[in-house]
């Protein structure tokens, strides 16, 4: 043949890099989706965390809020006991009044009770 050689080319077999190309894809997918899993199972701790903390905030605020109640109500009750005595209090103080205008003898008491001084008539 005239010096015209036969060009046979080049031939690659690529299977074997294809395979390795394809354990490498397969090993990416299979640690993204491990990483997506732990994630996923941080995210819902701490969700739960949070939502442990809101119910303890919830329940210290409701058992706040009744201790409150219950000292708003002592005080109530002091002040309707305290409003009861001031009307007994001046009733027997105007009786004693009554009473010197009849030429009766009048005695003064000064007390401290709880802090304050009351004067009572008799």
């Amino acid at each position: 043949m005239n010096g015209f050689r036969k060009n046979k080319g080049i031939v690659l077999e690529l299977t074997s890099l294809l395979d390795v190309i394809m354990i490498m894809l397969f090993w990416v997918m299979t640690d993204v989706s491990a990483s997506a899993d732990s994630q996923k199972e941080d995210a819902k701790a701490q969700v739960q965390a949070v939502t442990q903390q809101l119910e303890e905030q919830k329940q210290k605020s409701a058992d706040e809020l009744e201790k409150l109640r219950e000292d708003m109500q002592k005080q109530i009750d002091e002040a309707y006991k305290k409003a009861e005595n001031i009307n007994s209090d001046a009733a027997k103080n105007q009786q004693a009044l009554d009473g010197y205008t009849q030429g009766m003898l009048i005695s003064l008491d000064m007390r401290n009770e709880n802090g304050t001084d009351k004067l009572y008539i008799s």
